[in-house]
């Protein structure tokens, strides 16, 4: 909570103490109450949505550092040919990791995607 929430807070808390009346007293505690807990509730979802970016961010980079099954075989007309220099004194094989089908930033859209609408644990 910042000053200026701290301050009305605690403003509606003095005159609740001020007041005669004790439902007076009670609508300005309550009001106090109502209003601690909204700031609360905006100052955590700040947090979350940060929060959310950092993991989107862990989520991105550890897609494009996978290294891909040996079993790897895409479809739709993608090709990958796991070996190479066959013919010579020198054949190799392919180990790439993470994929050449998505930059950065097309990832991080991906993992937004994957994430929107996302249940909560049970």
């Amino acid at each position: 909570m910042n000053d200026d929430g701290t301050k009305a807070v605690t403003a509606l808390i003095n005159k609740a103490v001020e007041v005669e009346d004790s439902a007076d007293a009670m609508r300005f505690s309550q009001a106090a109450c109502n209003l601690a807990n909204a700031l609360c509730a905006r100052s955590h979802a700040a947090s979350i949505s940060k929060l959310a970016d950092v993991q989107v961010k862990h989520m991105v980079d550890r897609f494009l550092g996978w290294k891909l099954p040996e079993n790897f075989n895409p479809d739709g007309g993608v090709s990958f040919t796991k070996t190479f220099n066959e013919h010579t004194a020198h054949p190799m094989k392919y180990d790439p990791s993470g994929t050449n089908l998505f930059d950065a930033t097309q990832a991080d859209a991906m993992v937004r995607y994957m994430l929107d609408g996302l249940p909560t644990a049970a």
